[in-house]
């Protein structure tokens, strides 16, 4: 059974938010601070699968090379 926490968006299994964020941040090309400190928690847990892995370097590299915008302080680098 996944497992949920108590966040803005609790209805969706930790497994499924990374992608669901990243995917979002690459259809609108901006990340908010928020949603970057929340995908940061969720990776520091360690359970992420290789999908999730691999979802977070094109994040990092969407990021890197401005295809995605930060708004406000962000966590990942």
């Amino acid at each position: 059974m996944p497992s949920f926490t108590n966040s803005s968006t609790p209805l969706i299994p930790n497994t499924e938010r990374i992608e669901v964020h990243v995917r979002s941040a690459l259809a609108f090309g901006k990340i908010s601070a928020s949603t970057e400190v929340e995908i940061d928690q969720l990776a520091k847990q360690g359970k992420l699968s290789s999908h999730e892995a691999i979802l977070l370097a094109v994040l990092r590299d969407a990021i890197q090379d401005g295809s995605i915008q930060r708004e406000g302080d962000h966590a990942l680098g």
